[in-house]
């Protein structure tokens, strides 16, 4: 966790350290600070990114932890998030139960999304300490793809990541860029922000 919070603290220059540290331990800290990580991922998307958004499920609950969304002065570059934060002390891989989840928020929210907010493009994304899975994203992506008549992309984000994601859009704010990370298909990597901030 420390090299962790030193690695984030060494490649970030608009963000808080006590914010850094704060959210990467809660993020590792399993079942212990769970709602606490689910409320700071939830502020980072809308206080530092600057996302619109609500809170809505949380802890072993039916719904995701948060919906978020961008909106653009053309409908076309608006999209929203299906955000499920995962507090895991040695990392989270995508299962069948976190699977079926993610299927099931998807399948609700997106009309949500799109009745309520008038978003017409959504995406799925966990955010959590580290992800170690291997290949699950990309075979989870696929279902989603073979599964609903409307398109649904998405991604995993480590809470390294995501911070450095945060620190980027400080200085260059563009919505349409992140969402070309946030629907990857896959795991959102460093060289990824590098490349497009």
């Amino acid at each position: 966790m420390k090299k962790t919070i030193d690695y984030v603290i060494d490649n970030t220059k608009n963000l808080d350290q006590n914010l850094i540290e704060k959210i990467v331990e809660q993020s590792f800290s399993g079942q212990k600070y769970c709602k606490e990580f689910e409320d700071s991922v939830f502020d980072l998307y809308n206080k530092v990114i600057g996302f619109e958004g609500i809170k809505l499920g949380g802890v072993g609950n039916t719904e995701p932890d948060s919906l978020f969304w961008y909106r653009a002065s053309n409908d076309d570059d608006s999209y929203g998030l299906i955000v499920d934060a995962k507090a895991y002390s040695k990392g989270f891989r995508i299962n069948t139960n976190s699977s079926r989840q993610m299927n099931d928020y998807i399948y609700k929210f997106v009309n949500k999304l799109q009745d309520e907010y008038k978003i017409n493009r959504s995406h799925y994304h966990w955010v959590s300490s580290k992800y170690i899975g291997n290949g699950d994203i990309e075979d989870f992506a696929e279902n989603v793809k073979n599964m609903y008549f409307f398109e649904s992309r998405g991604s995993i984000v480590s809470i390294s990541n995501a911070l450095l994601i945060a620190d980027r859009i400080q200085t260059h704010r563009d919505f349409k860029k992140l969402e070309s990370l946030m629907a990857i298909q896959r795991e959102i990597l460093q060289k990824d922000i590098e490349m497009l901030f």
